[in-house]
């Protein structure tokens, strides 16, 4: 049963930079969606979370909450910066610091060693201009590649983690049916499953699992499935420049107007005006500064 829990993890490496910082990046609001590890190689970095203030200086290793916030970077800052995504199915990030935690760099010197060698690796086979892993082009070997280094950097992360307290979240509870039903969802999340697929292969009737879901997240397992294609969409709204079309397909869709159809219904906009939204509050996040409290 624990090997079905491992294997029903979402995971994924978003970006790597390493090197300094351009100037809209300095000062910004920061979103805690994603996981995060900062290694700050120069300068400083005043984080803000709601009412607390961190305050971190060169060599250092910031790991922020999931909380949003914002960020101050000096000019001269350089930063080793990493954004992962490591979930349940369900959304429930694997490792979810309570606060913001700093640590000096020459605590975990293989932490430092293995993001280097991803970063270094990451700017080698996509180029400069690509810090995000879904912006560039790459080799089938070359994206292995880059998962391999992106793994031995995670295993580094997770002893960190663990050294800090902070201890890994498992999803499912006691109850295996539950992690079955949620590793299927995952290996099909680009078809168009039923319920009652799901439910025949873990041996339940759709009844039954429904019951199921709704006792662990409050909701049917079709609801959860489209909670999770929404935000893998808005994910790739945000993270990648890949065409609104193309993210479409990769998401199961078999047309653009249906995923249109489908994400404004629950968005509330278009995926283009959801993707130009975030453009235009990044630009002005950088152009104004930090809020006045």
């Amino acid at each position: 049963m624990q090997y079905l829990n491992w294997e029903s993890l979402h995971i994924s490496l978003m970006w790597v930079h390493d090197g300094p910082l351009a100037e809209e990046h300095r000062n910004r609001s920061f979103e805690g969606a994603l996981g995060a590890a900062w290694l700050l190689r120069k300068g400083t970095l005043k984080f803000t979370f709601k009412a607390d203030e961190y305050h971190v200086r060169a060599c250092q290793w910031v790991f922020p909450p999931s909380s949003s916030g914002w960020v101050e970077f000096s000019d001269d800052a350089e930063l080793l910066s990493i954004r992962f995504i490591v979930c349940w199915p369900d959304g429930t990030a694997l490792f979810a610091p309570p606060a913001c935690l700093i640590v000096d760099a020459d605590e975990y010197p293989e932490l430092e060693t293995a993001g280097r060698e991803l970063a270094h690796l990451a700017r080698t086979t996509l180029g400069d201009r690509h810090t995000r892993m879904r912006d560039g082009h790459s080799t089938l070997e070359d994206h292995l590649n880059l998962r391999q280094y992106f793994y031995r950097w995670l295993i580094q992360y997770s002893r960190v983690m663990r050294k800090l307290g902070v201890v890994p979240r498992i999803s499912g509870g006691s109850d295996d049916r539950l992690p079955r039903a949620l590793q299927f969802m995952e290996e099909y999340a680009q078809s168009n499953i039923r319920e009652a697929d799901i439910a025949r292969h873990v041996s339940l009737s759709v009844s039954q699992l429904n019951r199921l879901f709704s006792r662990r997240f409050g909701m049917s397992p079709k609801a959860l499935m489209d909670s999770r294609r929404m935000q893998r969409a808005k994910h790739e709204l945000e993270y990648s420049q890949a065409p609104i079309k193309t993210i479409a397909y990769s998401l199961g869709f078999a047309s653009l107007p249906h995923f249109s159809r489908w994400f404004s219904r629950r968005a509330g906009c278009s995926p283009s005006q959801y993707r130009m939204s975030l453009k235009s509050a990044r630009d002005k996040s950088s152009q104004v500064g930090r809020p006045r409290k």
